[in-house]
C-alpha cells in the first residue's frame, strides 16, 4: 500500500495468522497461481527494483 508503513498496519486478525502457514505447508501443485501473470524476466527485474526503493 502506498504512503503506509508497516509500523502503522492494524494488527493480523486472529483468523488471518493461520492463512500464511497453511499455504506454505501446501505443495505448488495444490496451488492456484491462475490469477496472477506468469512471473518473466521482465516482471522479476521490476519486483527487485521496487523492493529495493521501498
Amino acid at each position: 500500500m502506498p504512503g503506509v508503513k508497516q509500523g502503522d498496519l492494524p494488527p493480523l486478525a486472529e483468523e488471518r495468522k493461520t492463512e500464511p502457514k497453511a499455504l506454505a505447508d501446501k505443495p505448488d501443485s495444490e496451488i492456484d497461481y491462475s490469477d496472477i501473470p506468469p512471473l518473466d524476466d521482465a516482471n522479476c527485474g521490476l519486483i527487485e527494483r521496487k523492493s529495493i526503493r521501498d
